[in-house]
This record gives structure tokens, sequence and C-alpha cells, in this order.
């Protein structure tokens, strides 16, 4: 039977290897290339044209906290677009990456179901819903709600389904907590 699409191309994004490992053996790579970060031109005309106030410091900041890597800069653009302030974005202590500062945030809350929902959801090798989420931590509907609230803005739920709304965060999250891995 022919295909309609027998000669589609997809792109993925990440290591051969790590794409070989969910896909058939029988697809075809015909090429692997790395992509690479965007210029200070680029990112600043890209900035600029999401906000045509930011100033020059604030740019080289964000610049120097993305180095031009598009989920990083998608990250800090998506903080803009909440925060409606740069300056705030830029407030954060970001001690190791742009990303650390929001996770010191929320492992360090008051609420533990916080940590245990970031943590759960960053490790499990398979894709979890809110109501297994809650069976597997043993809480309720309100602890849940409390727990998700602090660490909402990394998540994104479609179909009940809790994943996290950026790669490069989600890899941090498992780098950083590999120490409650197996809580």
């Amino acid at each position: 039977e022919k295909l309609l699409w027998k000669s589609v191309k997809f792109l993925f994004s990440g290591t051969v290897e790590g794409v070989k490992e969910f896909m058939s053996d029988r697809l075809l790579f015909a090429q692997s290339n790395q992509l690479f970060p965007f210029s200070e031109s680029d990112t600043q005309n890209l900035l600029r044209h999401i906000d045509s106030d930011i100033s020059d410091a604030e740019f080289k900041q964000i610049y120097s906290l993305t180095k031009g890597v598009a989920a990083k800069i998608d990250y800090v653009v998506k903080k803009f677009r909440l925060e409606q302030s740069w300056a705030k974005i830029l407030d954060y202590d970001h001690a190791k990456d742009l990303y650390d500062a929001d996770l010191r945030r929320v492992i360090t809350s008051e609420n533990i179901n916080t940590k245990k929902i970031l943590a759960l959801v960053a490790y499990s090798e398979m894709p979890l819903t809110e109501s297994v989420i809650k069976e597997i931590l043993h809480i309720g509907d309100e602890e849940y709600g409390l727990g998700i609230k602090e660490c909402d803005t990394f998540f994104v739920v479609t179909n009940d389904i809790v994943s996290f709304e950026n790669a490069l965060f989600h890899k941090f999250v498992r780098d950083s907590l590999s120490d409650i891995k197996q809580d």
C-alpha cells in the first residue's frame, strides 16, 4: 500500500542515539545536525521585537544567561510575559544557571509536596496524570493543588498528563535533585 506521506521528513531534537531509543529500527536517519545558538544580534532583534523598551544592559544580562540557546530564550520570554518586567527576571540570584533561582524557590518551599511533585515528574519514566501523582504521593486534591501551584509555571497539563514545559529545565531538575531520586 502506498502512503501519501511515504517520503515525509521529521526533525527531532536530541542525540541520534536518544532518538533511536524510541524510534523504529527501520527508520533511515539521513543526517544529524547540531543546532547552534542564536547570535547576539539575532537574540537582540528577537527580544526587541517582544519588548522595544528593553535596555542594552538588560539585554546583555539576558544574553549572558541564555547564551543564545533557543530553549533558554523561550524560558526567559515566557517569564517576561508573566512578569511584564525584565528587571524582575534579572533580580533573581542566578547562582549556577538560568533555572537555578526558580528551582531553589520551589525546593525551599514550606510545602513538602511541591518538591515531591517536582521530583516525581522529573524522574518518572512514563507520563503521569494528576490522579496518578496524587495516588503515588498519597495526597488529596487540596494538598496536590497547593503543591502544584508553586511549580505550575514549569509544567504543562495536557489531557490530564503533567509534563515539563521546557526540556532543558527538566534536565536541570533531574540533575539538581539527584539526591532525592530514590525517595
